[in-house]
């Protein structure tokens, strides 16, 4: 397709015409500057070809996604979006052709609040609420305010005049055409937080009822426009959210066996107590007390993700390491990615809850890293707040449903399974369920195991992370975890739950945890000298006894010798050794010792690597840059330039 090309992103928006190669990545240099840790810096580059712009992937170290499919090479229709980077935490970009746009301004953030921006979800969560949704009481402590609003969360502080609208320059910013620019106001009088309704033209509707000013306690779902097109804003603030009268009858319905219903009740009773003795002894959760005990993670670096409720009395979650700590040790090996390329670990991990399976889930609470593996890609979180800022005790934690721990080594392939978590596909803050079989187990000599990873027949996609893998009794036996395979196709798969029990027994004894597979630096690591030599097996090998060599032009693999001082004496120690292009800042080859794993290091010595390279060697500038710990850190002081 011919035409302008018109690329938007959360940094802006920018118009090129046919004949220009666009270069897109986080590099400050490039034509479209994607400031994320999980965009490369040198990420893809869209040209037209004469009859169509065509985005192609760099060697991306995380890839490049359309509807959760990696490609490496894209013909751009009228419209099209992709993600930079995996799906779990890339950033969404915007690409149309033919399209007369003219720029338009990013919004400022206000200075306030914590904006947690979910790149990969392109639509509002949710749709129109039940009726009950919100019929139990959610009480919350403090008096700051939260505000979530199509896939992003404000936290505001009394004295702060906020407004709602379509306006970039509202505090809270819908893009709802429903909505009116300045919409309603919120605003803290002393007493407690209230809203205003602006004058907006369709309204602003609480419980269905339309309001001009409404006070704001628990979490309270609000419509801007009407309920059923309308943008729907869940607030969270201090106090507890009133019962309507059909939360009254609702709640005397659960509660009272007394009055004109008395012999209803008596029915019902003796249905559940047979139903009770049928069943007794199976410890079987149904999928409604599943959903509750698997919750939805938010981060202010925005990252969404899943957990599961493993220890209710406690306050402890179970979900994937890169959800909560992408920077925790053992991510860049695991992932076979720099330091550089992880997200940044998190400031701010909110915890929402639903209170069934086709229910809508609130925030409820502020969680904390307290253990975390990341070669195992496992995190235990601790609840230590409630939304609104209190700090949580017993009574906060009694409506939590704990997810009983299975035994993943006693399932087989074709045995079922059920999945929980938010995929952010989904475009709802409601938990979904998919079922399917084990379908086969993958081996890792680093973990000394043959069913490291078990794979799975059912989809998940990205925001399943860190949710439930159940057996038919509703007992965790795992993690999901997206994974992919060397061709950059995406695999469901499971970490099984006994990889997590030293994480859990260390986080209910608040102890420290430390990872056997993989080594910290020592901060002391140096590489005084490294050389060309012959080329031998891809990879790393110790001991450095292959004979001198050189570059060539056409070569598609460089060796080296690199002589180390300052590594600790353990049997492992990672590695990587990557090669980039001068001229285009891409990233040609890589190495890492997580696929020679155990490389055994003195405290001073020699290896070889050979790098396989993507294509050969043509006459520029390359640098050779080197990787130290389970991380892939770059080392500054050893950047080897050689020229052809």
């Amino acid at each position: 397709m011919s035409g302008d090309l018109t690329i938007r992103w959360a940094g802006g928006t920018k118009s090129f015409s046919p004949g220009t190669d666009v270069r897109i990545g986080r590099d400050p240099g490039v034509d479209v500057v994607v400031d994320n840790p999980n965009v490369s810096r040198l990420h893809a580059i869209v040209s037209h070809d004469g009859t169509a712009w065509v985005l192609r992937d760099q060697g991306s170290f995380q890839g490049t996604f359309r509807q959760g499919q990696a490609v490496s090479e894209l013909r751009l229709g009228a419209s099209e979006s992709v993600t930079l980077g995996s799906p779990q935490v890339g950033v969404s970009i915007d690409f149309s052709v033919g399209e007369d746009a003219a720029p338009t301004r990013a919004r400022e953030t206000p200075t306030d609040a914590v904006d947690t921006v979910v790149p990969n979800r392109e639509s509002r969560p949710g749709g129109a609420l039940r009726d009950d949704v919100f019929d139990s009481a959610t009480v919350v402590g403090g008096e700051s305010l939260r505000v979530e609003c199509g896939g992003k969360t404000y936290q505001f502080s009394p004295g702060k005049h906020i407004t709602l609208g379509r306006d970039a320059s509202a505090d809270v910013v819908s893009t709802n055409p429903t909505v009116s620019r300045s919409h309603a106001t919120v605003t803290h009088d002393g007493e407690g937080w209230k809203i205003e309704d602006a004058g907006s033209s369709a309204g602003t509707f609480i419980d269905g009822r339309r309001i001009q000013s409404a006070r704001l306690t628990g979490s309270t779902a609000v419509w801007l426009g009407d309920p059923d097109t309308g943008e729907r804003v869940v607030i969270v603030a201090s106090g507890q959210k009133e019962a309507t009268p059909i939360d009254r009858v609702r709640r005397l319905g659960r509660s009272s066996y007394l009055g004109i219903a008395a012999v209803l009740f008596g029915v019902v009773a003796i249905g559940v107590a047979i139903f009770a003795l049928s069943n007794q002894g199976s410890g079987a959760l149904d999928r409604d007390q599943m959903a509750r005990g698997v919750v939805r993670i938010e981060t202010s670096e925005g990252i969404l993700g899943s957990g599961t409720v493993i220890d209710a009395e406690e306050g402890l979650i179970l979900t994937n390491a890169h959800v909560a700590a992408p920077r925790s040790l053992g991510q860049g090996v695991l992932w076979n990615t720099t330091e550089d390329e992880l997200a940044q670990n998190l400031r701010l991990i909110t915890i929402w809850v639903s209170d069934g399976l086709d229910e809508i889930a609130e925030p409820r609470f502020v969680a904390e890293v307290v253990a975390v593996d990341g070669y195992l890609d496992l995190a235990v979180l601790r609840i230590t707040e409630t939304a609104g800022g209190s700090i949580v005790d017993d009574s906060d934690l009694e409506e939590l449903v704990e997810i009983p721990i299975g035994d993943a080594d006693d399932l087989e392939s074709g045995d079922p399974i059920q999945i929980l978590g938010y995929p952010g596909v989904a475009q709802s803050n409601a938990a979904t369920l998919t079922a399917g079989v084990l379908s086969g187990t993958v081996q890792d000599a680093r973990l000394g195991s043959n069913r490291a990873f078990i794979n799975l027949d059912a989809e998940i996609r990205g925001g399943n992370s860190g949710g439930l893998v159940a057996d038919a009794n509703g007992r965790i036996v795992g993690v999901p975890t997206l994974d992919w395979t060397s061709d950059r196709e995406q695999v469901a798969s499971m970490r099984p739950i006994s990889f997590a029990m030293d994480l859990i027994e260390a986080a209910r004894a608040e102890e420290d945890y430390v990872s056997e597979f993989v080594t910290a630096p020592t901060g002391n690591e140096e590489f005084p000298t490294a050389s060309f030599v012959s080329a031998s097996d891809v990879g790393f090998r110790s001991g450095c006894s292959a004979t001198a060599g050189g570059v060539s032009t056409g070569d598609t693999q460089v060796s080296l010798a690199i002589n180390y001082e300052g590594f600790a004496a353990v049997e492992h120690q990672d590695l990587g050794i990557a090669i980039f292009e001068e001229a285009t800042g891409q990233r040609i080859g890589f190495a890492s010792t997580a696929d020679d794993w155990p490389i055994e290091f003195a405290e001073d010595g020699c290896v070889t690597v050979t790098v396989n390279l993507g294509s050969p060697l043509q006459p520029g500038l390359y640098f050779v840059d080197f990787y130290i710990g389970p991380n892939y850190v770059f080392d500054p002081g050893m950047s080897l330039p050689f020229e052809l």
